[in-house]
């Protein structure tokens, strides 16, 4: 993977995130990589409001209200 790739991967996540909530599941299916690399991408991604919430084994991702502007 270059990093060319990675910062593609996370651009996109955070133009997905801006229209709305997503789980990692969706966004792993969308972006074709697996649930781990979702997860390491939102982890790069800290410094943006991104809330996580867990529901049972799924986890859900969205930009905190203001950050879309």
């Amino acid at each position: 993977m270059s990093r060319g790739d990675q910062l593609f991967r996370q651009w996109t996540i955070l133009q997905e995130l801006a229209g709305g909530q997503k789980s990692r599941r969706q966004l792993a299916d969308a972006l074709e990589v697996s649930r781990r690399t979702i997860t390491r991408d939102i982890e790069a991604l800290s410094l943006f409001p991104i809330s996580e919430q867990r529901e049972g084994i799924d986890v859900f991702y969205s930009l905190l209200p203001g950050a879309r502007t």
